[in-house]
């Protein structure tokens, strides 16, 4: 299997990290189109992120592949709810890092972070997967979505990380998936207004 460590940054380069052993047979990598992740880009002022239907790019990786080697004191964390996924971002920059779900082993890394244009990401993640595209801004949009085989996919990848005990280390949690910064929760009015932007 081809893998390669690729350098991960937040936009001022101070949050710096890298992540191991990245291939197509390694990572799951998608648009996502989901109020959620939409709403956590307009909450950090990074719109200019989202495509034009309202996706978020991630690369979804095991954990422990994910090392922050510089700036984490800068890490951050928020939850859209109580329940909801901890979504990570860089202080100095509000750049968003990652999506995690405290016991499952995976980050759903920001593809930003990379700062890769599509036909180099495409050869370093594998074809882009698209999820939740009933949610996308102005209608679904054109191309494929996850299909059976991207779940499959993602299945056996998650399955893996969890034989492999791949959840850490982690710059996120502790041994027993305690975040690593107290997340801030927004309320559910700052959700619903969010949720109210006109690119929502």
């Amino acid at each position: 299997m081809n893998t390669v460590d690729l350098p991960i940054q937040c936009r001022c380069a101070k949050v710096r990290g890298m992540a191991r052993e990245v291939g197509p047979g390694t990572v799951n990598y998608g648009i996502c189109y989901c109020h959620d992740c939409r709403a956590f880009a307009h909450w950090l002022g990074r719109e200019e992120l989202l495509d034009g239907h309202g996706g978020t790019s991630i690369v979804q990786l095991a954990r422990s592949r994910l090392e922050i080697l510089e700036g984490r004191e800068q890490l951050r964390c928020m939850r859209l709810s109580d329940k909801g996924m901890y979504r990570w971002y860089a202080a100095c920059c509000r750049s968003p890092l990652g999506n995690t779900v405290a016991p499952i082993p995976f980050v759903g890394l920001a593809a930003s972070a990379f700062g890769l244009d599509e036909a180099t990401a495409t050869a370093r993640f594998g074809p882009s997967r698209a999820a939740q595209m009933n949610e996308a801004v102005g209608g679904r949009p054109p191309g494929p979505g996850l299909g059976v085989g991207g779940v499959l996919h993602v299945v056996r990848l998650i399955a893996s990380w969890f034989l492999g005990r791949r959840g850490h280390p982690t710059p996120f949690f502790d041994r027993k998936n305690v975040p690593s910064v107290p997340p801030q929760v927004l309320s559910a009015d700052e959700r619903q207004q969010l949720r109210q932007h006109p690119r929502a």
